[in-house]
């Protein structure tokens, strides 16, 4: 017989290490510090003890299971903790143990616990769910689609039957319209181009037969008192009123044809800018009274398929032009380049230049009026109309930039070779 006497005053100072000593789930037991918990086993059973032998029946335990709880509990005596019923994820329980005394252990029994999920808790399970949810809501939004289509059609189909005359009756005073309309614009065309005539003839085409008859009566009735001077004068305006009046009855044969379609283009290649040069020479004397230089910036071999005789016409039309509106001393230059399938012509002045008004008119038929050149030379108007008309004709564009005072610059672009229909 050993008798030990206790001295009740002395503490206990010792920690008690705390030992996890197994699991059970499911029937099942398990060993280690990582468990893995089948799908079917959500109910747990943790044993638990702790190494002390001062009343361990005094022993206090904490544990906290991370994951599933965030405070601490504190039981006494028990040694094993239960959970039941847990969500698939992953946990660690933590343990600490104290003895008689309260000195709680300064290391943690730990232990990492894994619930595996079921099919039917995993993402692909949800993303199939909700794709079968798609899929069925678009099925059967799809066969309320048809099902709406299939009713819209049959409600088409009478609406068709009942309305199918209405259309056809809408169309016939569509079709009729369309045609009045369309006579309505040739008239008006018509209406426009024989006002355009009457007024040429009424006051452009009489004023060079005034300057015929004044001049021609002023020869007769002075011939033996005049000098020889003052007859070459009058010789010399008549032969300007001959002029304007055979620049006026071309271009209104050349106009007239255009409008009747008489006036086609007949294409042959020709070197465009011997052409161009040509035509300086013909306004070189023009040129010269005015003491007007005409410059040229123009490259060589440059052979083009087009109507030579059309071609030749805007070229003149657009010199003449510009030895008219331009004052005494003035200069002209005459370009001409080319890209890669096209032509551009470009004559440019330092004349008088248009007005905003002048230039809304100048293209219009009707609209636009003879302007009196610098030196009172006279004009018809239809010249450059008759220049836009032929360079469409052939597929290009004549287009010009003008400021009053500053000078005009006219442009025109040809293909190379033009496919005449």
């Amino acid at each position: 017989m050993a008798i030990f006497e206790i001295d009740e005053a002395v503490k206990n100072t010792t920690p008690p290490n705390v030992i996890i000593e197994g699991v059970k789930s499911g029937g099942r037991e398990y060993e280690g510090q990582e468990i893995v918990l089948d799908p079917i086993d959500r109910n747990i059973q943790i044993d638990y003890y702790a190494l002390t032998f001062v009343t361990p029946e005094k022993t206090t335990y904490r544990y906290r299971l991370n994951g599933h709880e965030d405070e601490w509990r504190e039981i006494t005596g028990s040694r094993s903790v239960n959970y039941a019923d847990l969500s698939p994820g992953s946990y660690e329980l933590q343990l600490i143990a104290s003895n008689n005394d309260g000195v709680w252990s300064e290391e943690q029994a730990t232990l990492s616990i894994t619930v595996s999920p079921m099919f039917y808790e995993q993402a692909w399970f949800y993303l199939l769910i909700v794709a079968l949810m798609v899929v069925g809501f678009l099925g059967i939004s799809k066969m309320r689609y048809q099902y709406l289509m299939k009713r819209q059609e049959e409600l088409e189909e009478k609406i068709q039957e009942q309305t199918k005359q209405i259309r056809k009756e809408k169309n016939e005073i569509e079709d009729q319209k369309r045609v009045i309309e369309k006579q309505a614009a040739t008239l008006e065309e018509s209406i426009e181009t024989k006002d355009k005539f009457l007024s040429i003839i009424a006051h452009d085409l009489r004023n060079p037969f005034q300057g015929l008859v004044v001049y021609s009566e002023l020869l007769l009735t002075t011939f033996d008192d005049s000098d020889k001077d003052e007859q070459l004068k009058m010789i010399g305006e008549m032969k300007k009123s001959a002029e304007s009046l055979y620049s006026l009855s071309e271009n209104l044969l050349n106009w007239a044809s255009l409008q009747t379609g008489k006036m086609k283009p007949y294409p042959e290649t020709f070197q465009l800018d011997e052409l161009i040069r040509k035509n300086m020479e013909i306004f070189k004397q023009a040129a010269d009274q005015k003491e007007i230089t005409i410059r040229s910036n123009v490259i060589a071999d440059s052979p083009i398929k087009a109507d030579e005789n059309m071609i030749d016409l805007v070229i003149r039309n657009l010199l003449s032009n510009a030895v008219k509106f331009t004052e005494n001393g003035g200069e002209i230059v005459i370009s001409l380049n080319k890209s890669e399938n096209r032509y551009r012509i470009t004559v440019e002045d330092d004349g008088i230049g248009m007005s905003e008004k002048q230039i809304k008119s100048l293209m219009k038929v009707g609209s636009n009026k003879s302007i009196a050149g610098t030196n009172n030379e006279r004009g018809t108007g239809l010249g450059l109309i008759i220049c836009k008309d032929m360079i469409e004709k052939h597929g290009g564009s004549i287009n010009f930039d003008s400021t009053e005072g500053e000078g005009t610059t006219f442009t025109v672009v040809l293909r190379k070779k033009i496919s005449i229909d």
